[in-house]
């Protein structure tokens, strides 16, 4: 599937024809979707760290960025903002949070009419 959806853009591409549309479906569909397709496709190990990040990326947007429930609403300074969230968060190998660390504030842009775009394939 993903190669032919990959072949209908080279082709659009090719003839100047490339559809771009938001993409607003909602990030807990995705990543349940992701977490189904993650077994199939990596070993047991790899599946239990990418849980292990998504179930972490839940938590802090639960958090810090309560508003963002549509794919389309990620950006990179909410992923940077993550990225800061979680080095400065301590975790146990188990990844439960301890009481030690500490989180920065975080500040969601919502931004009307802020680009929330994928590229269609027809």
């Amino acid at each position: 599937m993903a190669e032919l959806t990959l072949k209908n853009i080279e082709v659009r591409l090719s003839q100047n024809d490339l559809t771009v549309v938001p993409n607003d479906e909602p990030l807990e569909t995705f990543l349940e979707a992701f977490v189904e397709y993650t077994p199939t496709n990596n070993s047991p190990a790899t599946y239990r760290r990418y849980t292990a990040v998504i179930d972490h990326f839940k938590r802090f947007l639960r958090e810090r960025a309560p508003t963002v429930r549509r794919l389309c609403q990620l950006s990179p300074h909410l992923f940077e903002q993550y990225k800061t969230w979680r080095r400065d968060s301590t975790v146990t190998p188990n990844g439960r949070q301890t009481k030690k660390g500490s989180h920065p504030k975080t500040v969601v842009d919502d931004v009307p009419g802020r680009a929330c775009l994928t590229l269609s394939a027809k």
